[in-house]
């Protein structure tokens, strides 16, 4: 009820009222002049219609909203301190916290009481920067400590009738732990794979959108942001200063905020963009003689594998990563088609997950498109694309899923203090990316990208793998490098994203990342 009725529709509805009233007492007045006793009767039905909206918002901000309101905060623009109600400062020290698990029980945060207060306590480096940081006193909750917060501090995760029950002292109450779809061994291996690049690597179940791995580099440390005491606020205050000033932003997470163009990953979206109302088909045929000339924008082709051969098919196309084929794909789909199957996918809007994700974009203005050169550019993953590395995994895991893109998830259970499940997050179906026949031969460009082309690095012995690598332009000498791609035995069973800031071509080391953690989720898979 609270969702729906914001302050704006109950001022809509309150002026709504006020006018069916003059509306009616106005039409009532000019057919049959109305005696006192009517006047009487539509006024006082006025003054009862606005005192049960009174009553309602009442209502609402004491039953439904009281929560929000109590925990309302606002954050210091210079300080980055969350300015919040001391009492709820205080309540967040005095109460337990769930713990958050990985897949295999592993747990990555859980609280202990210390003196009086509670302190949340952290395992595997390497795992803790999923869970977000928790800093009561000074920044408040972030990722899925902020997500999750009701869940975790036992005020939510339940129906009413439960919490209810709970109140009354006929139902256990107390914080839930959140089970996760994280495998602790995979996120490990992402975060090795990622040591020392900045960039970010997911794994994704493509029939479920369950998260497997979801790492960034670099990350921020939750321990020294914990404070918990006085005593421990200057030492909170430098560490965020440090996060601050550190020139790699680890305050960014680059899985989910991080906002890149897709280079030729994008190739994806485009020749899906062409097969699916059947402009082009694998077998079409393109000229590429080294360069094309759009408007007077010439585009160079860097990467035909014989510059004697100068006639390509899409499948070539595609498995050679050839910006010239793919212009001549994008300007014959045309901007209405291509726009049309980036947004089935999502691209221009946040993909709906258990933390905050930046919402990519098509392009910046409206009429971008318009011009064939920059329909060129976008139809090869330049232009102004914008999308997150999460985002591109969840393009190549609905590729592998026949065109169907699951929401991601990286909650799974909730879990009471006696190890009842008290809710179990059924997967759940996002949007449609193409249709199935499309995504079958897309998956086959991919297979053939890896088996005979670029993204060769990829493949795995025993299984079927498909993959498209990308290299971004980054605005400096180095591009960004990317591999998007999905692996099994006969059906994909897992998919993969990779980009590394400034990391070169995607053929290279992103590609082997992605080989790797597919090799290990399906290893683990098995087991």
């Amino acid at each position: 009820m609270s969702e729906w009725l914001t302050d704006t529709r109950l001022i809509m509805l309150f002026w709504a009222v006020i006018g069916a009233t003059a509306l009616i007492y106005g039409y009532r007045r000019r057919n049959r002049p109305p005696s006192i006793d009517r006047q009487i009767s539509i006024v006082s039905a006025a003054i009862g219609a606005v005192l049960l909206m009174l009553g309602v918002q009442a209502a609402r901000y004491a039953v439904f909203q009281q929560k929000a309101i109590a925990g309302r905060a606002g954050v210091d623009p210079d300080t980055a301190e969350v300015v919040a109600n001391p009492r709820q400062a205080t309540g967040d020290l005095t109460r337990p916290r769930g713990a958050i698990l990985a897949a295999d029980g592993t747990r990555i945060v859980w609280s202990e009481e210390r003196e009086g207060h509670y302190t949340r306590f952290y395992g595997d480096a390497a795992l803790t920067p999923v869970a977000g940081f928790y800093s009561p006193l000074l920044y408040g909750k972030d990722g899925l400590e902020a997500t999750w917060d009701a869940a975790l501090t036992g005020e939510g995760g339940r129906s009413l009738i439960d919490r209810i029950a709970g109140q009354v002292g006929i139902a256990e109450t107390g914080p839930l732990d959140l089970e996760l779809t994280v495998q602790s061994s995979l996120q490990r291996s992402a975060a090795t794979l990622l040591d020392g690049r900045i960039g970010a690597a997911i794994v994704i179940e493509p029939s479920t959108g369950a998260v497997l791995a979801i790492a960034s580099n670099p990350t921020v440390d939750p321990i020294p942001l914990a404070a918990v005491e006085q005593s421990q606020v200057a030492a909170a205050r430098s560490a965020w200063e440090r996060l601050l000033d550190d020139p790699a932003n680890p305050l960014v997470r680059r899985a989910t905020e991080g906002l890149y163009p897709p280079g030729s990953t994008f190739k994806v979206v485009t020749a899906a963009a062409g097969i699916e109302p059947g402009i082009v088909a694998p077998d079409t045929v393109f000229d590429d003689t080294g360069a094309i000339d759009v408007d007077g924008h010439v585009i160079i082709e860097a990467n035909r594998p014989d510059e004697s051969v100068t006639v390509f098919t899409l499948t070539e196309g595609f498995a050679y990563s050839l910006n010239v084929v793919f212009a001549q794909v994008g300007l014959q789909v045309g901007r209405l088609e291509l726009e049309k199957r980036a947004t089935a996918f999502g691209i221009g809007e946040p993909v709906p997950f258990d933390e905050p994700v930046s919402a990519g974009q098509i392009a910046s203005s409206d009429d971008f498109l318009d011009a064939p050169a920059a329909l060129a550019d976008t139809a090869f993953g330049q232009g102004e694309l914008l999308v997150t590395p999460l985002h591109m995994a969840v393009v190549a895991a609905a590729i592998a899923n026949d065109g169907v893109a699951m929401q991601p998830q990286l909650v799974r259970q909730l879990v009471a203090q006696n190890g009842t499940v008290i809710d179990t997050i059924e997967p759940r179906r996002w949007r449609t990316g193409v249709d199935q026949q499309t995504a079958q031969i897309v998956q086959g460009l991919m297979v053939d990208a890896v088996e005979w082309g670029y993204a060769a690095a990829a493949g795995l012995p025993g299984y079927r793998v498909g993959g498209k690598t990308g290299t971004a332009e980054s605005g400096q000498d180095a591009p960004h490098g990317w591999f998007v791609g999905f692996a099994g035995e006969d059906a994909p069973r897992v998919a993969v994203a990779v980009v590394l800031e400034h990391g070169g071509e995607g053929g290279g080391y992103p590609a082997q990342i992605g080989a790797q953690l597919m090799a290990e989720a399906l290893s683990i898979d098995q087991s």
